[in-house]
């Protein structure tokens, strides 16, 4: 399973985090109080992009916390899903021992409100920094998506989102 961001990335991802949701609110809402889930995700790989020769791909472990969120009648309210990204290797594949090491600090806040149906998602969950460049591929700011009007609103540098690999193309290019 390949959640990681953005609904706009892959029907795959959109379907795989309104199943959680729906599992989480169908088998916990008898509770008034919040509820948290831990589910972990060792050796994710997710398709980065491409470069002249070969593919960028991640391969990270992934630990998402879903807290569900009742009033008090026990009626879902809202969700928060925390995607914690460790162990972020971004790499060439035609030749893997050819990578960069992502983060450090590669996490993702999904924030769901049942009652407005919207979801605001915040944070930074792709970080490639090269010494000397700083930071040469990064997704980071927040992305809201009002699902009555089907309205969506990007801000912040978002390289993942749309498709800017170049410096990592030349960073993981066999030289």
């Amino acid at each position: 399973m390949k959640i990681i961001r953005k609904c706009r990335r892959d029907s795959s991802y959109i379907v795989s985090f309104v199943t959680i949701m729906l599992f989480a609110s169908a088998t916990l809402s008898l509770a008034a109080q919040p509820v948290r889930q831990t589910i972990l995700f060792p050796d994710e790989e997710l398709f980065i992009g491409e470069c002249d020769g070969f593919d960028i791909w991640n391969i990270s472990d992934l630990e998402i916390i879903v807290t569900t969120f009742f009033n008090n009648n026990g009626d879902f309210v809202r969700q928060s899903v925390m995607f914690k990204v460790s162990n972020s290797v971004y790499f060439n594949s035609e030749d893997p021992s050819i990578y960069l090491d992502g983060g450090p600090g590669e996490v993702e806040i999904d924030q769901f409100n049942a009652t407005t149906s919207t979801l605001s998602i915040t944070g930074v969950p792709f970080k490639v920094t090269v010494p000397g460049q700083g930071a040469i591929f990064l997704e980071a700011g927040r992305t809201f998506i009002d699902f009555n009007t089907g309205e969506v609103t990007y801000s912040g540098p978002s390289d993942f989102e749309e498709g800017n690999v170049d410096a990592l193309c030349d960073a993981l290019t066999i030289v």
